[in-house]
């Protein structure tokens, strides 16, 4: 089942970035760990109040070829995951695994903000395991950017009714 939605001519695309550095033998010994202060509520996009956000797709990679950083996860890959700075609310309610590459995935969640002064914040957590082709390496740094639509339109607003899910990401309640 998929969902179908317009957005309004009138929405603004926005294509913010962000990059997280895994810095090795510092956080975790022998690995190169995300898990550090640096990589907590790195902005992503300072937001408007009575606006409404799509998030719509994510793209991501790290300063190491791909088949080398497959190679370096340690039990599980490093997560991504977007909140709110002064309301705390998660974007989406599951953080996003960064297990492969990737070029405009499906990353669809929408928020709407009330606050004058809240952003979207991003955080990474996760180890890298250092493979043979990496000795050397003092830090990976990992990128990630988002398409985002910001929605200003009444009557948009109006069907969307402001009736989120408490896990916003997850699923829309209402008009749409």
């Amino acid at each position: 089942m998929s969902v179908i939605y317009q957005i309004p001519h009138t929405a603004r695309f926005l294509s913010p970035a962000a990059e997280f550095t895994a810095p090795f033998n510092t956080v975790v010994a022998g690995k190169y760990s995300f898990n550090s202060a640096i990589n907590k509520n790195v902005s992503v996009l300072k937001m408007e109040p009575n606006t409404i956000y799509l998030i719509e797709r994510i793209s991501w990679g790290a300063s190491i070829p791909s088949e080398i950083y497959s190679g370096c996860m340690y039990v599980a890959p490093p997560k991504l995951a977007l909140k709110t700075k002064i309301a705390s609310d998660l974007i989406f309610a599951i953080p996003y695994s960064l297990a492969n590459y990737t070029n405009d995935s499906p990353f669809v969640a929408w928020y709407k903000n009330d606050l004058s002064d809240d952003e979207i914040t991003a955080e990474v957590t996760g180890d890298l395991t250092q493979s043979q082709d990496i000795v050397g390496i003092n830090s990976i740094t990992l990128s990630a950017s988002f398409a985002i639509y910001a929605i200003n339109d009444a009557r948009f607003s109006e069907q969307f009714r402001g009736v989120l899910s408490s896990n916003v990401g997850e699923q829309v309640r209402g008009g749409l």
